[in-house]
Parts: structure tokens; sequence; C-alpha cells
């Protein structure tokens, strides 16, 4: 299969067990919880992504304005904004059909009518989106087989003066590269693109990095549940099934995040005007 079907296969095994196991079921949140500084219980921290991209669109909303959510899920972010944000209209992609089925029903019951999700590959967003202000990845980017085409197709999609979010994580430095935990982690989460945050910026042609934040040491590392997955770990290998190999990986993103191998950041990138692209050559 190609990367594209791996990933597609991976969350449409995967997605109702996540929902139904993972701590972000009540919000619909497939990501991890962030326990930044202000931040007082499980839902604040399982948000904190979300309200993270909340205050950046509040902070520069104009009187109309679009936003697209790259890797959507379930849609879970996009009913969060939308719900705060009512005057402005929201995309979300996924390319996992049972999350847009899942999307679907959940939008009848909310009844949302400033997001639209459509199924397909963020490295050829359907023409049905049109230009957006903001873009933004939670968790995703990794799953990008092809960097530089993605950004390529972020950068024709924003507006002039765009943003692109993306919180994810990132290799700390390019000798993390042939680290036995990060050749682990691609396999078992299907996530390519995991790389530096300078060799994002690199392959971001158009692009400038505005800001960084480092959210790893505010990720929760030492379960107990997280010692229980390693201890098995090295059994899980001979247990089939797309469920068990993101546990696997899921171990070894751990190990890298614990050991200054992965670090999980937030990474604020501007599509420039064409005046900074030329000086900037």
């Amino acid at each position: 299969m190609s990367v594209k079907e791996d990933v597609a296969g991976y969350y449409d095994n995967n997605t109702s067990k996540f929902l139904r196991f993972g701590h972000g079921k009540h919000n619909f949140a497939i990501h991890r919880a962030v326990w930044f500084p202000g931040i007082e219980n499980r839902e604040q921290a399982i948000l904190f992504h979300n309200q993270y991209i909340y205050d950046y669109i509040a902070a520069h909303k104009k009187n109309t304005m679009r936003v697209l959510d790259l890797g959507c899920g379930v849609g879970g972010s996009l009913f969060f904004l939308a719900d705060l944000l009512p005057q402005i209209h929201f995309y979300g992609l996924t390319n996992s059909r049972e999350q847009q089925q899942i999307a679907t029903k959940l939008q009848e019951r909310f009844a949302t009518t400033n997001v639209e999700i459509l199924c397909g590959d963020f490295h050829d967003i359907p023409s049905e989106i049109p230009q957006v202000d903001v873009i933004f990845a939670i968790e995703s980017f990794v799953h990008s087989h092809s960097p530089p085409k993605l950004m390529q197709q972020v950068f024709s999609k924003l507006s002039e003066d765009g943003v692109c979010i993306v919180i994810d994580d990132f290799l700390v430095s390019a000798a993390a590269e042939s680290h036995r935990c990060v050749d682990t982690f691609r396999r078992g989460w299907f996530a390519p693109g995991i790389m530096t945050v300078d060799d994002l910026c690199k392959q971001s042609e158009g692009f400038r990095m505005e800001k960084k934040v480092d959210l790893t040491s505010f990720l929760e590392l030492r379960r107990v549940r997280d010692y229980a997955i390693a201890c098995v770990s090295p059994l899980l290998k001979y247990v089939p099934g797309y469920y068990f190999n993101s546990l696997i990986g899921g171990n070894a993103l751990r190990y890298g995040l614990l050991n200054n191998l992965i670090e999980y950041n937030v990474v604020v990138m501007k599509k420039m005007e064409l005046s900074d692209s030329v000086l900037e050559h």
C-alpha cells in the first residue's frame, strides 16, 4: 500500500478506538493533553490546542475570514471554534472516510452551519476549499510523505498575509534521525514527515517562521498507562493490527520525548509578501 492508503487505513481502523479509550472522547479530540501553565484540569489540557488556535484567530480576526484544519479528525477542533466564532467559515480535510462519517453525524447533532468537512489528501487540497486566512494542522503534519508538496499546497490555499500553525512532533536535531525509536515511531504511527523545525523552514518556500513554542515539558509522559504499554510493547509486535502498531509507535515516541530526541512544538509560519520573498533571495 502507499503511505496515503496506510494513513487512511490507520485512522479508518483506529478512530473509534481512540475515541472510546482516549482521554479526549468527550471533546472528540484525538490528540494529547498539554498541561501548559495556567491550565487547571484535564479538559482544559485537552482543549489547549483548540484554545491556542482560537486565541490566534480572535487576535487577528477580520470581517470576512476562512480557516482550514488539515487532518481534522472527526472535527472536534472545528466544532469548538465554530461555536465561539459563528461569523467565520471553517473547513476541515481528513483522508479517512470513517472520520468524515463521524464528523457528519456530529455536525448534525450540533446543528453547526459554518463548518464543511471533506475527505481528501492534504497533498492535493480539493478545489472546493477556497483560499483561507489561517491553516492549522494538529498532529497531522508528521503523516506527510512529501512535506515540500504539502507546504506548496498550504501556500497556494493561503491568502496573501495568511498563517499556517503546526502543532506536532519534531526531531530535536538531525542526529536524532538515525535513532531506533524514531524509526519505530515512524512505522507505528505512519509518520514519515517528522523532521527538525529547521528542515520544515527550509522546505517551506515562501514562508517565514514567526514563532516556535516547545510544549514537550507540559505533556503527560509518566502515567501508569505509559509504563504498562512500555512493558508489553516488545510483545505487541507479534500481534497484527493498526491499533497495536499505534501503541508500539506511541511508546517509541514517548521514549524520544523523554530522551531529548523528539520535541512537541507549536510552529507558526506566515506567508511572505512578494517583496519580502524577493529580498530573502
